[in-house]
């Protein structure tokens, strides 16, 4: 399945574990679960996320542990074990809707189910039961990767994040099965072990390469661009700089080439974003001017970090009409480092 069709993006977490219909304890306040003794197996790990805020329990003051999760609950404990509730986007409806636009502009959104009719601003056919493979795909997304299924579990395996339900194998990880509510804090736990911050997922899927391990979230991004599709029109980039998804510069400044053909518009518009501490923030848009089918723009940075460059095309229907926003045509990333 395509990435496009997965999602939808206007562009994959304290998890309740239920609707908020059902939820008691204030944000922020631990629960004492009477269905969890001290002696179940994964007693340790739900108290850690109750004392964390990133679950809550039922009215009745239970958890039920070996309950399935469904697919929004994961998201929103996945997000706000890193996340405050008020750096998400604003709630207009569905409770889970900040969290799946939060993951929507962090690129995981291959990993998410997307149902027939879905809607993640309403929650309409969101609350599936997320099952172990889903969640071993969510999981390398936010870890900077995107892998299929099998690459995915294997990732988690090699990199520790986990042993696998009846086997450290990819068919002893039990991918099919449902996740239970217990299991998803213990596998939120130990990616917060592991990673200090939710990172940025690859568009597209590539295959799983044991040696990148050794790389670090950005080093592993390849340069994507996007296939034009025959229904509408837009400019086709080949780009001279960059030739890689990563690049390091001791320079204040990035100087971005390439040749378009065809070109839709006079010009292309270049996004450039800095990343702060599990966000990417706004720095400048430029509009790169398409001449004799070519365009150069130097980018300034303005302190040292990683920045995210998004290339814009015009985009139009085959009758001319214009469709707002344009469409991206690649992303790639620079990390400046002084000298």
């Amino acid at each position: 399945m395509s990435f496009k069709k997965m999602v939808i993006l206007s562009t994959v977490l304290a998890l309740t574990m239920v609707s908020p219909t059902f939820v008691t304890a204030a944000e922020g306040e631990s629960a004492k679960f009477k269905d969890v003794s001290k002696d179940y197996w994964g007693a340790t790990n739900i108290e850690w996320a109750s004392d964390q805020g990133i679950i809550y329990g039922y009215p009745d003051g239970t958890f039920k542990p070996d309950e399935p999760v469904t697919q929004t609950e994961f998201v929103a404990m996945l997000v706000r074990a890193y996340v405050n509730k008020d750096q998400l986007p604003k709630n207009e409806g569905y409770w889970g809707a900040p969290y799946y636009q939060y993951a929507f502009d962090m690129g995981w959104g291959g990993s998410i189910i997307n149902p027939p009719g879905g809607d993640y601003r309403t929650g309409k056919n969101y609350d599936v039961i997320e099952t172990r493979g889903y969640v071993a795909k969510v999981i390398t997304n936010v870890s900077g990767r995107n892998y299929n299924f099998e690459g995915s579990i294997q990732y988690l395996l090699d990199s520790g994040l986990s042993k696998g339900k009846t086997a450290p194998t990819v068919e002893g990880y039990g991918s099919r099965d449902p996740l239970t509510r217990a299991e998803s804090v213990t596998f939120i736990k130990k990616v917060k072990e592991k990673l200090d911050l939710l990172y940025p997922s690859p568009f597209y899927e590539r295959t799983y390469d044991q040696a990148t391990l050794k790389l670090t979230p950005f080093e592993v991004f390849p340069l994507e661009m996007t296939v034009p599709s025959s229904e509408d029109r837009f400019s086709k980039l080949v780009l001279t700089k960059p030739t890689t998804g990563y690049f390091k510069t001791a320079e204040a400044s990035y100087k971005v080439e390439g040749t378009v053909s065809p070109a839709i518009g006079s010009s292309l518009r270049i996004m450039l974003e800095k990343w702060d501490k599990g966000f990417f923030k706004p720095v400048t848009t430029v509009s790169a001017k398409i001449q004799q089918e070519k365009i150069t723009e130097t980018l300034n940075l303005p302190e040292v970090g990683v920045y995210r460059v998004k290339v814009y095309s015009d985009n139009e229907h085959k009758d001319g009409s214009k469709i707002d926003g344009g469409i991206m045509l690649t992303q790639f990333y620079v990390e400046y480092k002084a000298k």
